[in-house]
């Protein structure tokens, strides 16, 4: 029986890349599933027992990659709160111009 241990849902193809090195590296037998129109692809294992291998070599890999992902755009000069801030700036004029809309509509 084969055991899923990471969907490749949304997931880049550098970080998928990274995923696949890591279990190589820890010579755990796995293969891939391809999406498709009904399906996200994933990574599987062929033995239950190195399904917490896996697990904790993917998770190890995610911080770092995360780390990684954080120090670069700190270093391109995107901070994490110029993105919040720039989404909160475009839903609050979206929020005037409806309100603007639907308050001309009720005034009469």
């Amino acid at each position: 029986m084969s055991y899923k241990v990471f969907c490749l849902q949304d997931v880049p193809d550098e970080e998928a890349n990274g995923v696949r090195q890591c279990l190589a590296q820890s010579e755990i037998k796995f293969y891939e599933t391809p999406s498709s129109l009904f399906s996200a692809g994933a990574i599987w294992v062929y033995e239950e027992s190195d399904i917490t291998l896996a697990r904790e070599r993917i998770d190890k890999f995610e911080v770092e990659w995360k780390r990684n992902a954080l120090e670069s755009d700190v270093n391109a000069g995107k901070l994490p709160w110029m993105e919040i801030f720039a989404n909160l700036v475009l839903w609050l004029l979206i929020a005037v111009v409806l309100l603007s809309i639907f308050g001309h509509f009720t005034t009469y």
